[in-house]
């Protein structure tokens, strides 16, 4: 079946039109979906499917996921899938959810906070959202290269996100599908981050060769994440028969005006 011109273009333009990063969420705001907390205290929490216990450290960084208001009580669940190796840990190899039970929000457990500034360089959409016939996702997972691949359900790519606590990490061969993100080649606890105009620094104690870090003059490491405005599109299976348009925003990672980055941003269904 020859691809519909007018359908991919279609696609195309609605893509396109995926939002940057907004910013604005003041820590004095109404907890909502998708605003952030941070723990007051170490807690544990049990997975959605009561099946494993995860336990959250002091000072965490947790992303409201699920959010209800009962009888003026505020409950909320958080993505452990978002957070770092160590706490995510206990949910690898296992056949169950990555979210936790409904939480209460008390004081005690909980502090509300504004979006970090590590997660600047992507906006940190909760869940998929639909525009017109799209679906918007990103998930701050950036991938090498330019494109996402047509055969994704069986490669294996370079990956660097950057978790909701905090933690700046590196896969050397990721499988684009997975459920748990398995133990990063290489993991870093995020010591400061500024956000510039389409930049964002982020400082580590120690980088590594596999990422185009910078030498401070305190011996700390730093990596620059540029968004270039730039979208590129798969059509699935393929551009003969295309029943999918899969856009990606383009990333650079350190100064190198060739060295690039893909984040998936969205998918467009034709019909």
């Amino acid at each position: 079946m020859k691809i519909n011109k007018g359908l991919i273009s279609f696609g195309l333009l609605l893509l396109a039109g995926v939002s940057v990063a907004t910013h604005a969420d003041p820590a004095s705001a109404k907890v909502q979906l998708g605003s952030f907390l941070t723990t007051r205290r170490a807690i544990s929490v049990k997975n959605s499917k009561q099946k494993v216990t995860i336990k959250i450290p002091k000072g965490t960084t947790v992303q409201v996921d699920g959010f209800k208001n009962r009888n003026g009580v505020k409950y909320a669940y958080f993505n452990i899938e978002k957070l770092n190796y160590n706490v995510r840990k206990p949910l690898l190899n296992k056949n169950t959810s990555t979210i936790s039970a409904w939480q209460k929000l008390t004081k005690a457990n909980y502090k509300q906070i504004k979006k970090p500034t590590y997660l600047y360089y992507y906006s940190a959409i909760v869940r998929h959202q639909r525009r017109y016939n799209k679906i918007i996702q990103r998930n701050g997972s950036m991938w090498e290269g330019q494109r996402f691949p047509a055969n994704f359900s069986s490669a294996h790519n370079a990956r660097v996100r950057v978790t909701n606590d905090g933690y700046l990490e590196y896969y050397k061969s990721s499988p684009y599908l997975y459920r748990v993100s398995s133990k990063p080649t290489y993991s870093a606890k995020i010591i400061n981050a500024k956000h510039e105009v389409a930049r964002e620094y982020l400082t580590v104690k120690k980088g590594t060769d596999a990422l185009p870090f910078d030498k401070l003059a305190n011996g700390d490491s730093q990596i620059v994440i540029w968004w270039t405005a730039a979208n590129t599109y798969t059509a699935l299976p393929n551009e003969n028969n295309a029943k999918q348009v899969i856009s990606s925003n383009l990333y650079r990672l350190g100064n190198s005006k060739s060295n690039y980055w893909f984040m998936k941003s969205g998918t467009a269904n034709l019909k």
